[in-house]
């Protein structure tokens, strides 16, 4: 690609020539013996320069610039013109070697370094010194030897304005600026050969987030990992690689790894918050587990010294007539106060496993029922049949005066229904659909629960209610013995009472054991002061009313859809 520009040498050779260097005129006409003037030196410029393009004077027409004292160099960046007044005398240089020596033998290291000529033996040749015009050349072609030695960059400087303050743009004097110092070549230079050229260890410490292989870290030397990025990038056609550094011939293929940089630098960031989040996780993990296991040595040793205060204190409770239920505990620290509790748990269940296993089977069947009535009832009924004994099968006892009438009964109702044992049995008095009552033995078997007649224990035209087909129990929450069994049967709830002084609770908890074990189902028991309840397909309410003390429990109706239990206070 060939690029124009303008060649400063010609501006460089008239300055600068040994014979027809505007230096060189100068020194001749200091040399000149006689008066010396600056005209004279113009006019001797005229002459030789006469023919030269870039020299300008008003002998060559310009009119102008001074005939006496201006002349004109016509640079690449622009006509200059200078003046010659001054030029012979300043250009003299009138301190010979003798003055030089004398200075740099002063006690004063500055002098002797501004005057190191002098450093010579006194008996070298005195030369004329000099001029300052020369003295300049020879400067710079030293600094030129300097420069050529080392690898020079150079910095080009526009002016924004002429009035040097700030915030002012003059774009006609810096595109004069950037034109006049061969920037616009120096970028068609670089752009024909390669725009941008860079160290491997550089680009790849650049751009490796650009290639899986060479993310975090190369595992391959940084030419290699060069290499592999461009591959991947598939700009491997457009780049050279050297021997220390990797070329990219077009500008486009720099910022295209620049975009996609910019693109994985998001990427970069929840990298970097995700392993600085990794680090304080780990960071407070391993002081968490430092605090566990000083708490855990801590509680250890608590547990220790208390665990030895119990053993101390339960020694000899397996002989001991309550089995240790009297027993203080000893006073935990707080932090084993939960502690404590489970093993309270735990000596309770022990006491109550050494209790039952002393019970005979009626008794733990018992003591079963009274629990469920507890748990069903405690808090909620406040009289729930604690002090009642609990009979499981009262009406077929022997001391029932009709007991082998009832057994007769039950025998035949067994046989025809295919009933295989009877779980419970009690006197009740039942609460009809027209409010009126009537006597009834409730027999519960493992199928089905059996109305009889109270006297003669007969089912007459009664169907047995199946076990499945009871819903829920109701309660009154006072010291009554009502209750009311919801059926999913189309005749309706069951509304009573149980007779002969038996509790009611030892019903229900009959009845929800019974189920639990058979089908696997809770049932749900309802303690309140209104009980609703459907017969006939009407929905009616139950109520609890205290009568006097001695009176006798009844039912009593209050309207067509709302009736009261009566019981006597002291009951």
């Amino acid at each position: 690609m060939k690029v124009d520009y303008f060649n400063n040498q010609i501006i460089c050779d008239l300055v600068e020539n040994p014979t027809k260097g505007i230096v060189g005129i100068l020194d001749e006409e200091c040399l000149v013996p006689g008066d010396q003037n600056d005209s004279a030196f113009l006019v001797h410029m005229d002459k030789k320069l006469v023919e030269h393009a870039h020299y300008v004077s008003y002998a060559k027409g310009e009119k102008s610039l001074n005939r006496e004292s201006e002349f004109q160099i016509k640079h690449y960046a622009g006509n200059v013109t200078y003046s010659v007044d001054g030029f012979i005398v300043k250009n003299k240089d009138l301190l010979f070697q003798d003055l030089k020596r004398l200075l740099y033998n002063c006690d004063l290291p500055v002098l002797k370094e501004m005057f190191s000529d002098g450093a010579g033996p006194v008996d070298d040749v005195t030369q004329r010194p000099h001029t300052a015009g020369t003295g300049f050349k020879m400067s710079m072609v030293s600094l030129v030897e300097i420069l050529k030695s080392k690898e020079p960059h150079y910095v080009r400087c526009v002016k924004p304005n002429a009035e040097k303050k700030s915030g002012i743009y003059d774009q006609q004097l810096c595109t004069h600026q950037v034109r006049y110092l061969g920037l616009l070549e120096n970028v068609r230079v670089r752009r024909a050969g390669f725009a941008h050229r860079q160290s491997y260890e550089s680009f790849v410490t650049r751009y490796k987030m650009l290639c899986k292989e060479t993310w975090p870290r190369p595992k391959v030397s940084d030419r290699v990992a060069a290499q592999k990025i461009c591959e991947f990038m598939q700009l491997s056609q457009l780049v050279k690689f050297g021997e220390t550094k990797i070329f990219i011939k077009i500008p486009n293929t720099l910022f295209f790894l620049e975009r996609e940089r910019e693109k994985k630098i998001p990427l970069m960031a929840t990298i970097i918050q995700k392993v600085w989040k990794g680090l304080k996780a780990r960071r407070y993990y391993r002081r968490l587990r430092s605090a566990l296991k000083i708490q855990n040595t801590f509680k250890s040793y608590k547990w220790r010294r208390y665990m030895l205060k119990v053993i101390d204190t339960f020694k000899d409770v397996k002989i001991l007539p309550d089995l240790g239920y009297r027993l203080q505990w000893p006073e935990p620290p707080p932090v084993l106060k939960a502690g404590q509790a489970y093993m309270q748990k735990i000596h309770r269940n022990w006491r109550a496993k050494v209790i039952v296993e002393k019970l005979s089977k009626q008794q733990v069947d018992e003591m079963r029922v009274r629990c469920i009535a507890f748990s069903a009832c405690r808090g909620r009924k406040s009289d729930w049949g604690s002090t009642v004994p609990f009979p499981l099968n009262g009406l077929k006892d022997e001391t029932n005066p009709g007991s082998a009438k009832f057994n007769q009964s039950v025998a035949a109702l067994k046989s025809l229904n295919g009933d295989q044992t009877v779980i419970y049995s009690a006197h009740v008095v039942k609460l009809g659909r027209n409010m009126k009552t009537a006597d009834r033995a409730f027999v519960l078997t493992d199928k089905h629960l059996y109305r009889l007649d109270g006297v003669t224990y007969q089912t007459g035209k009664k169907a047995p209610i199946v076990l499945k087909q009871i819903g829920s129990v109701s309660l009154l929450p006072g010291n009554d013995q009502g209750m009311i069994i919801h059926t999913k049967e189309e005749f309706g709830d069951l509304v009573l009472y149980v007779c002969d002084g038996r509790a009611a609770s030892e019903f229900v908890s009959i009845i929800w054991l019974t189920i639990k074990r058979k089908f696997n189902h809770r049932l749900k028991v309802t303690i309140q002061p209104e009980l609703s309840y459907k017969q006939d397909g009407k929905t009616k309410t139950l109520i609890l009313q205290q009568s006097a003390a001695g009176s006798s429990p009844a039912f009593k109706k209050l309207s067509a859809d709302r009736a009261a239990l009566v019981w006597p206070a002291s009951s």
